[in-house]
């Protein structure tokens, strides 16, 4: 199989990272040469050049820059580079002028400036030749995917959401012959995707696809398709062989993670939290002063081993927003006040559920809590749906950060598929990923 498919592998993705901190190396050694006679050695011993880059790729990576697999166009890419080109450079001067006196070195205004703009315009430049290189290879490769009819229905959807320029060619298993699915296998495919669990498959199929993988075709199944390009995990694919010989999991139930991410939590919430209050101080003020009734409000969801907690938040409707029952918040809802709709775009409504994470109701990462009215319908319309509760849910998450606002049952199943791949593939680093991942979702105002 291709490591580039319609989406970048991770490698790649890591190796535009490891691209720029040559680029940026490159760029301030030729700046400081000019100005200072300084070497290459003694440019790269400087502190201050690693502080540099790290703020280059934190900010690269917040703005999405890293993601050319994503439908970017060059305007976008532009206007993605230079916000993060200058979050980075303002950070460092914030740094330099604010917490640092020693400006000498690639601190100097000089040098700083000079090398921040050589490296915008050569970035940039590489990056619109990367783009047309994935775009090239991508219109070139073709996949044949083994799937049924009802389950082809959700996979187009996907397909359609993230956007495609390979060629993809159906072919259903359980409606053809052994000898039409060895003809099709004799083509050159990029990659053949098993869209139907072994249980379901015809044994004659099983023993040609096995033969068909030791002859050098890259034979993958759907699921492992969804995990390796769109980072979930198919929930109309699975069934309980799945889960049985499915490698992960262990970590969300490791007593040592646990105890790990309970730190995290515990550290992360505090650290938060006191630059946090002054903002929440302010957002207490201005809620109370546009409507009436409580600031902070709470209500009862359903958290690990569906055990039910009350969370707070604060107050981002009308104090009458559910006087006809309990209801999903919609995109625009009329019941979500000036005040509402913009602490809930920058994910202020959600600060005080610091507390339910210092408490241990909830961790900071992982899958949203759902009223538990909601649950119960949830759990009969959406195949293991409660296997979310296996986790403590948590104040941001997988699906927050990848999955675009949305309250209702087929969001809800799009959630679920985000939460069993974080269940799948939790650790300490994919935590920290989540956390960089919510500042560009507050940043750019994608709250929900």
């Amino acid at each position: 199989m291709k490591s580039i498919g319609p989406f970048l592998d991770r490698k790649y993705k890591l190796a535009l990272i490891c691209f720029d901190l040559m680029v940026l190396a490159f760029v301030s050694i030729v700046v400081n040469q000019l100005r200072l006679g300084l070497g290459p050695q003694e440019v790269l011993a400087q502190t201050q050049f690693w502080l540099l880059g790290i703020f280059v790729v934190l900010s690269f990576y917040i703005f999405g820059s890293y993601n050319l697999d994503q439908g970017l166009t060059k305007s976008s890419l532009l206007v993605k580079q230079l916000g993060a080109v200058l979050v980075a450079l303002s950070s460092v001067v914030v740094i330099n002028y604010i917490l640092y006196i020693d400006r000498s070195g690639i601190f100097g205004r000089g040098i700083l400036f000079g090398t921040v703009a050589g490296f915008f315009v050569v970035s940039l430049l590489s990056r619109i030749l990367a783009l047309n290189m994935v775009d090239s290879l991508r219109s070139k490769l073709s996949w044949l995917v083994l799937i049924d009819e009802k389950e082809k229905a959700y996979f187009e959807q996907d397909l359609k959401r993230f956007g495609f320029s390979g060629k993809i060619h159906f072919f259903n298993p359980l409606t053809s012959t052994v000898a039409q699915l060895d003809d099709c296998l004799n083509k050159a495919w990029s990659a053949v995707v098993v869209g139907v669990p072994a249980s379901q498959m015809p044994k004659d199929f099983l023993s040609i696809l096995v033969k068909a993988k030791f002859a050098g075709h890259g034979v993958i199944d759907l699921g492992r398709f969804y995990e390796k390009h769109w980072l979930k995990v198919p929930v109309f694919f699975l069934d309980p062989e799945w889960f049985i010989s499915s490698e992960g999991f262990e970590s969300i139930t490791h007593p040592m993670a646990l105890r790990i991410k309970r730190i995290f939590d515990i550290l992360l919430s505090i650290l938060i939290f006191i630059p946090a209050l002054p903002v929440m101080l302010l957002a207490a003020i201005i809620i109370k002063l546009e409507s009436p009734g409580p600031v902070v409000y709470s209500q009862v969801r359903t958290g690990k081993d569906d055990r039910r907690f009350v969370i707070y938040k604060f107050r981002s409707m009308r104090v009458d927003a559910e006087k006809a029952g309990a209801q999903w918040a919609q995109k625009n809802d009329s019941r979500i006040t000036r005040v509402g709709k913009f602490i809930r775009l920058t994910r202020i409504d959600e600060l005080p559920q610091l507390w339910n994470v210092l408490k241990g109701d909830m961790s900071f990462v992982g899958p949203r809590p759902e009223r538990p009215e909601f649950n119960e319908t949830l759990a009969k319309e959406i195949p293991y749906y409660n296997l979310r509760h296996m986790m403590r849910p948590g104040l941001t998450g997988w699906a927050q950060v990848l999955y675009p606002y949305g309250a209702s049952i087929d969001d809800s199943r799009e959630k679920l598929q985000y939460e069993l791949y974080y269940a799948k593939h939790y650790n300490l680093l994919m935590d920290l990923l989540i956390f960089v991942k919510t500042i560009r979702v507050v940043l750019f105002g994608q709250g929900r």
